[in-house]
């Protein structure tokens, strides 16, 4: 991609001061969204662009603001992401809680919204800025406060709404979610069809934006913009009766032009599946082999994917045709092998009868070679001589290499 790309990433579980209730998904919700950017939207994000629990101090957080946004370095597109805690307190301003705010002193060690608000507004040199929130807001006692400590108002939505008249120095685009607390905020069973973790949490609002970037959310040619993604996001976050996704944009921006993801592993992952389905049209032992090898690979990285467990068992009804082909084959040759590689026969027998992906990944890649010669022999398109050649050699401790062009799975 041509254009320049920049983020900041930032997620806290941990805070210093033991008030505020620990997280359980605020870190890995960064962790993701970080590999994401980078992998699927070419996003560049330094070391002090990524902050984690006590990385993320006021200073730093500070720091990687004013990087990304109040100096004047032309981007295209820059990005500001923060989950963990939202705080407000009693004069209604509100907070992104860093890992070494005071809860009662937000003003000393915390970042107001309204100062983030004026810098997002304010930034020059930038295309398009994206602030995403994943927050849960608190409310908070402080001396001198006017209100009470519960919570008034939409944070977000009162910090952000566009003023009036007031000149934009860019176009910016706010998507957030703000949760009334750490429970309503977090889910703690997640997972995810694009990788083998069990179960583990995120918070809501941010569980459903990696699953849009993985390529659930609708795309446009395999590219995702930030509205298609708000649309996703906002649909799922419904269904699950959590708080409504906060979607704001002043300036120049539209969100159905900004474009979040160029890939996703999503689209990927169905690119390879479809080559594979196209060697299994070919109806040749050769290219139903390798859609062993690439069903078996694609279900290791994404092992709850519906396409993939398809592919698999497409590939394993081609095998069954092979397995009844291959079998009769060997046991019309039983006289000729059996009299010279007793072993060898037996063996080939028991895996003719029992042909699937299952079976020949667990395999050796010489016994894969021969097994996919056995297939080619009944195809017609090796000849018995060469394949009985081949199956003396195992006889004889020189197992012959897989077949030239295919790829083994060990």
């Amino acid at each position: 991609m041509a254009d320049s790309r920049r983020a900041v990433v930032i997620g806290v579980n941990k805070y210093a001061d033991q008030r505020l209730p620990t997280l359980s998904g605020a870190v890995n919700d960064a962790k993701e969204l970080k590999q994401k950017l980078q992998e699927f939207g070419e996003f560049e994000i330094p070391d002090g662009h990524f902050l984690l629990d006590d990385q993320a101090t006021c200073k730093n957080i500070r720091r990687a603001i004013s990087d990304l946004l109040w100096k004047t370095d032309p981007s295209d597109v820059s990005l500001f992401y923060f989950s963990g805690h939202g705080l407000q307190d009693g004069y209604q301003n509100g907070y992104i809680a860093p890992c070494d705010i005071v809860q009662d002193q937000p003003l000393v060690s915390g970042i107001r919204m309204d100062e983030l608000r004026s810098i997002v507004v304010d930034a020059k040199g930038k295309g398009n800025v994206i602030v995403i929130l994943d927050c849960c807001y608190s409310g908070i006692a402080t001396s001198g406060a006017k209100a009470g400590p519960s919570v008034t108002g939409d944070v977000v939505l009162d910090t952000f709404s566009p003023k009036t008249g007031q000149a934009q120095g860019s176009g910016w685009i706010i998507l957030a979610s703000s949760g009334k607390d750490e429970k309503s905020r977090e889910r703690l069973d997640c997972t995810h069809e694009f990788d083998t973790m069990s179960s583990h949490p995120h918070g809501w609002f941010s569980y459903y934006l990696l699953q849009g970037l993985n390529g659930l959310a609708p795309s446009t040619d395999g590219k995702i913009s930030l509205g298609q993604l708000e649309q996703y996001v906002s649909g799922e976050m419904r269904k699950a009766d959590q708080p409504d996704v906060k979607f704001l944009a002043a300036g120049d921006a539209r969100a159905d032009q900004v474009i979040i993801a160029t890939a996703s592993q999503l689209g990927r992952v169905k690119l390879i599946i479809a080559a594979a389905d196209q060697d299994l049209e070919r109806e040749k032992a050769w290219a139903v082999f390798n859609a062993v090898d690439v069903a078996y690979k694609v279900l290791q990285m994404t092992p709850r994917l519906e396409d993939a467990l398809g592919l698999k068992q497409r590939v394993d009804d081609c095998l069954k045709k092979y397995s009844s082909s291959t079998l009769g084959w060997v046991l019309d040759h039983k006289r000729t092998i059996g009299e010279n590689i007793r072993q060898q026969f037996a063996d080939l027998q028991k895996s003719a009868s029992q042909l699937s992906v299952d079976f020949i990944v667990d395999q050796t890649p010489q016994w894969q070679g021969l097994l996919q010669s056995l297939c080619e022999v009944t195809d017609g398109d090796m000849d018995e001589k060469t394949f009985l050649a081949l199956l003396s050699a195992v006889r004889q401790g020189r197992p012959p290499a897989p077949p030239e062009g295919r790829m083994t799975v060990k």
